[in-house]
Parts: structure tokens; sequence; C-alpha cells
């Protein structure tokens, strides 16, 4: 008996530009949606993140049928594709943070985590794959938790704020708006009012009632109701922040007069703001532009990164040495029966 070989095709950052990984991104809902179409036959999980989409999956699953749904048709060519160890050490790797834009950031193993759960969830039985992400994000921590890579990443809102430094003499003038009422928002807000800046949220009105008046998400930080409010604040605000899951433009060409001069910091996915407002502002940054400063501040965490993956090789080599061992046990049961 022969334990099904682990293969992952995917997409990410370093072979697809944002466009493509925006048109390749898949939402949770469409994940479980072909969850449930492929309801029997269980052996693999979707990972998609704003900076990969993935497949893993197992020799038993039929690959034809399944790209199509995640893809949405052919493989792109710039596509990789890796089996057996090669799969299980990019899967590791990429758990421990080594192959994420910032190298260390602790996202992506959460991600992993809630891509299995999401999975596990949608089974109809038990699947081998789920078994082996459960095996992947435990020995995940403990390689994190030893290298202490994470202590060398700094996170995306801290690059924000150093970035303001750096180009913005006097940024702490703001004042500061962010688009959006999530995680990111929050913790970019967050980020800004430690630094003592001036900071508005904008969200959208989640209740039709006049009368309804939310209270501030942060001590300190503005909160405005309704996009209808969209242009008055962005002119009174000269740094624009957006960090929403919105799948469209919410700041448009047609902005452009009342953003002469000012920095716009597109932190959604898909992007919020139009590429073309580069023309008309001081400072345009995305993702890709933090992924690219944090590149070049990788320097310093050379050791961790080394030692991080000596021992993914290393916890490799534990759990194909035991996928052995399991393997011989079953066939010795097998003569015996």
């Amino acid at each position: 008996m022969k334990v099904p070989e682990l293969q992952v095709v995917g997409l990410d950052y370093t072979c697809a530009d944002p466009e493509l990984r925006a048109r390749t991104h898949l939402t949770t809902k469409k994940v479980e949606e072909i969850y449930q179409q492929y309801l029997g036959n269980d052996d693999f999980i979707i990972l998609s993140t704003c900076n990969r989409t993935e497949l893993y999956y197992t020799s038993t699953v039929n690959i034809e049928a399944v790209l199509p749904e995640i893809f949405g048709g052919s493989l792109p060519e710039d596509a990789y594709h890796y089996q057996g160890a090669e799969a299980l050490l990019h899967l590791l790797e990429l758990a421990v943070g080594l192959r994420s834009m910032i190298i260390g950031e602790t996202e992506i193993l959460g991600q992993i985590k809630s891509a299995w759960q999401l999975r596990r969830n949608n089974e109809a039985t038990p699947s081998t794959i789920c078994n082996l992400f459960r095996t992947i994000v435990s020995q995940a921590r403990h390689i994190r938790a030893k290298t202490k890579i994470g202590g060398y990443s700094a996170s995306l809102y801290t690059l924000v704020i150093r970035e303001l430094k750096r180009e913005l003499k006097e940024f702490k003038d703001g004042p500061v708006l962010i688009l959006g009422n999530g995680l990111i928002a929050q913790k970019m807000a967050q980020a800004f009012l430690n630094h003592h800046v001036a900071t508005t949220i904008l969200t959208r009105t989640q209740k039709a009632d006049s009368t309804f008046r939310p209270q501030p998400m942060l001590p300190g930080v503005r909160t405005v109701l309704g996009y209808q409010h969209l242009n008055e604040l962005l002119a009174s605000h000269s740094v624009i922040v957006t960090a929403t899951t919105a799948p469209h433009y919410l700041v448009k060409w047609e902005n452009a007069e009342l953003l002469r001069g000012k920095v716009l910091i597109d932190l959604s996915f898909p992007r919020n703001i139009d590429p073309q407002l580069r023309l008309a502002c001081d400072h345009f940054w995305d993702l890709d532009h933090f992924g690219a400063i944090a590149a070049v501040n990788t320097g310093c965490k050379n050791e961790a990164v080394a030692l991080a993956k000596t021992l993914c090789i290393e916890a490799l080599g534990r759990m194909q040495q035991k996928s052995t061992i399991l393997i011989e046990d079953q066939n010795k049961q097998v003569l015996v029966g």
C-alpha cells in the first residue's frame, strides 16, 4: 500500500503580476463551492491569498477537472508545479514564512491553517491531505519558535509608517484617511494612533436609520459613515489609505484633482485605487511596493533564515522516514492477513 504523493500547482508574487493574481484570487465562498462540487474527491486543498493561489492535491485527484475551476481555464504558463518531497518542502517553507514577500511574516501560517480547516469542514470523510496539513502547521510553529524568524520581520503597518517618515518630514501633521473597517484597516489605524497621527476611518453605512451614530472603532480615531462623504474627505486629508475587500476601484481617476500632491497607499486586494492616479499624486504605494522594501531589509535575518531552511529539511526527512515506516507496517499487516 502506497501513501498518495503530494503535488502542488500555483501562482505567486514571484511569477505573477498583481493583475494576474487578482484574476485568479478565490473568495472563501468560491472555494467552498468548489469543495461542494467535488465532495466525493476530498484529497485536495486550495490556498488563495493576495500573494498566491495554489492547489495542493494527491495523485488520486482528477487534476484536469479541478484546475479550470480554480484558474478560470488552463493553467498559466508561468505557474509552478512541485511533487513529492519538493511539494512538501514548498508547503513547509511557505508555512514557516520563507516563501513570503515579507520573509518571516506571520499571516501565511494562519492562512494555511484556515485553508486546511475550510477543507476539513467541507469533506465527506477524513482525508489524507488534511492530516498532512495539520502536521505541516505543527512543524512550522516549532521552527518559527526555534528560529524566532518572525521577530526579524517588520509588519506591513510598520513599513507604512517608516516609509511615510522617510518621504514626508512632517507626516504627523496628517491627517490620514483610511477607507475600510476590517482587520487591516483597524491595525493600520492603531499604528497611526500609536504615532499620534490624526486619523479618520470612512466605512460604508450599515444601517438605513439616519439616527444611527457609530462608536469610534478606536479611541482617538474619527469614524465617518457613508461613502457619500468620500470626495469631501479626500480633499481634506493628505494621506489616503485603502484597506477594503471591495472588488473594484473606490478612489478613481475622476478624483485626480482632489489628490494632487497627496500620498495614496493601496493595501487592498484586489486594488481599490486606480493605478492611473500615480500620475496625479506625489506618492503611490501598494502591497508590491512594501514587499520590495521588505526584500531589501532581509539582510539582518539571514542567520535565522538559514537555520529555518535547515530545520525544514530536517523536518521533511523525519516526515519521510515516518511515512516509510508506516508503509512497511501496512505491508506486514497485509502479509500476516
